[in-house]
């Protein structure tokens, strides 16, 4: 009773069998080695936070708190976001809200829990989506971890955050804050996304590289104030053993790097695609020596949490557009390790679902012309819908504001809504041979029971509560 009394937002108790501990990194980017072509020499570092398996112990430290300091400037930052008004903004930037004191419920720069002598944990990278940040998609990939899961959440200085904070050596701060553009997709527009694009892609190569050095055991220095514990060993970071990851703007950054990636090399077959790459100019495109080149194959896990797909039609980016994910080379049946998630909000915006399709099927430009459905399909990417459920539900927001997110979204059911995303997240990894934990189904479930297979939620059915397969065509 008195729980539900506390003004302080709280977030749920994870349903995996592990404890989770968190750290945050800034590294300079000086000190990671990538020849790529570097968009805006302004930024300095990459920041991300990691979540990740670690052992209980009685002395934890449940400190990190989710609204990052500066507070006073990250809420002033959210305000400006939602276009609040400039006096309410600074009102709220000089009192002490509740959301101040709300924590994340992992173990502050904990060690990882040892897995054996030779085995190493998963790995899930996830890129945030407009007004996110490392934080905000902290339940989720708090729920992943305490299944066996290391999650590594970057956040962009594409000016796509609220605000972010640039670390300097000399102790000094550079503030990246929120660039506000118009959703009209007009070529200005456009443009402006697909320079967003440039700056995220370069930053998942970065971080990609750094996980590697720091896996390998090299010293990078990390600026953020933590004593963040040793990876070194920790991560499977074998070819397509790395799960790439994004919410809206972040799901379309992973469609694209996972593309830039794959197809880097790729001669254009027909007119029509000569056409197209001739206005392609990449906007990333791997080193000839990067490790990137055997990570991402047509067997990499990709998870599209409310795909927006505005920031991938552009001219520069039309030929990756109308070439499919990897999934779909190699053997003559695509492969079932794309999963896609949409919230009702999402799902009821016509023209997006029809280019949510048309990513994933196998000719995205007929697909998208054709706009027809022939049925599901047994193999290939699969796409799912939760009802009653708003584009926040996807974040950290729902769990947090509940009332809120009901009150004016409609959205219901917030912890739910996310457990069933693990859950589904979990049992695309155990379908590629990705080895997980189960997870508990009920909150007050004993320490045994525990999920450990759980093919009903990408099935194709839809007898799960809430959880709808929608055809591809």
């Amino acid at each position: 009773m008195f729980s539900s009394l506390n003004p302080v937002p709280s977030f749920p108790r994870y349903r995996g069998p592990l404890s989770v501990g968190t750290s945050e990194y800034e590294i300079l980017i000086s000190d990671i080695s990538s020849t790529s072509k570097v968009p805006d020499p302004t930024i300095s570092t990459i920041k991300f936070r990691t979540f990740y398996p670690t052992q209980s112990t009685e002395d934890e430290d449940f400190s990190a708190r989710w609204l990052p300091e500066p507070q006073k400037e990250w809420v002033q930052a959210y305000c400006d976001f939602l276009n609040a008004p400039p006096k309410i903004a600074s009102f709220f930037s000089h009192i002490p809200i509740p959301l101040r004191y709300t924590t994340i419920p992992a173990n502050r720069d904990a060690s990882f829990l040892s897995k054996g002598p030779s085995a190493r944990w998963p790995v899930l990278i996830f890129s945030h989506g407009l007004g996110g940040s490392c934080n905000a998609y902290s339940h989720l990939l708090g729920s992943l971890a305490s299944c066996g899961v290391v999650c590594i959440a970057p956040e962009h200085r594409d000016q796509s955050a609220p605000v972010s904070l640039i670390r300097q050596v000399d102790g000094s701060t550079k503030v990246v804050r929120y660039k506000k553009m118009s959703h009209d997709p007009s070529p200005e527009v456009l443009s402006q996304r697909n320079e967003q694009l440039r700056v995220r892609l370069w930053e998942l190569e970065l971080l990609y590289t750094a996980l590697s050095s720091l896996n390998n055991g090299e010293n990078l220095k990390n600026l953020a104030d933590t004593s963040a514990p040793s990876m070194s060993g920790k991560l499977d970071l074998g070819p397509s053993k790395v799960a790439w990851a994004g919410h809206s703007f972040g799901a379309a950054t992973v469609v694209q790097f996972v593309k830039s990636v794959f197809w880097h090399q790729t001669v254009p077959e027909t007119a029509s695609e000569r056409r197209s790459r001739s206005m392609f100019q990449s906007l990333y495109t791997p080193a000839e020596n990067s490790p990137l080149k055997e990570q991402i194959t047509p067997q990499s896990p990709v998870v599209l949490l409310d795909l927006w797909t505005m920031p991938l039609r552009g001219d520069e980016t039309l030929w990756l557009w109308e070439k499919p994910l990897p999934c779909y080379t190699g053997d003559e049946q695509p492969k079932n390790n794309v999963l896609a998630i949409m919230s009702e909000q999402f799902y009821n915006w016509t023209s997006l679902l029809e280019r949510m399709k048309a990513v994933l099927s196998k000719n995205p430009a007929e697909q998208e012309r054709s706009r027809g459905s022939s049925g599901t399909k047994s193999h290939g990417p699969r796409l799912f819908y939760s009802p009653n459920t708003a584009h926040l539900s996807q974040s950290d927001f729902g769990v947090l504001f509940p009332w809120a997110t009901k009150k004016w979204l409609r959205a219901e059911e917030p912890e739910r809504t996310l457990l069933l995303n693990t859950r589904a997240i979990l049992q695309l990894l155990r379908e590629n041979q990705i080895s997980v934990e189960g997870i508990k189904m009920e909150e007050n479930a004993e320490g045994d029971e525990l999920t450990l297979n759980d093919e009903l939620i990408l099935a194709e059915h839809g007898n799960i509560q809430g959880w709808v397969p929608v055809p591809i065509g």
